[in-house]
């Protein structure tokens, strides 16, 4: 695993962005709501076994992978999904407008 040389204090700087690599492009396949809890809660149980429980939980996971004002509601509901990495969707700068417009209030209110 990459992590193994973080030290705690680094790791107070790190961010992870987790990106199925079937969701990416024009051709993606936007995952559901269920698989990204399975993988998010998988990696936020790496990063407590890593970091422990308390530095491990503060290490915010980003979902990209065909991200739209579709899903992107859905998706920073999830537990461990502490933000959205918007690739295609955040080319047109109105629909960008849109998501950030839907989704912070649902992120303030986690």
């Amino acid at each position: 695993m990459g992590l193994h040389s973080i030290t705690g204090e680094q790791a107070k700087h790190l961010w992870i962005a987790y990106e199925p690599v079937w969701a990416i492009g024009v051709n993606g396949i936007p995952a559901d709501s269920g698989y990204v809890a399975e993988r998010h809660a998988g990696i936020r149980r790496i990063l407590c076994a890593r970091f422990g429980e308390e530095q491990g939980s503060r290490i915010p996971i980003l979902y990209g992978g065909s991200v739209n004002s579709q899903n992107a509601q859905e998706l920073i509901q999830l537990p461990d999904v502490d933000g959205l990495f918007i690739g295609r969707s955040a080319w047109d700068a109105s629909q960008f407008n849109r998501i950030i417009r839907q989704v912070m209030p649902l992120y303030m209110n986690k």
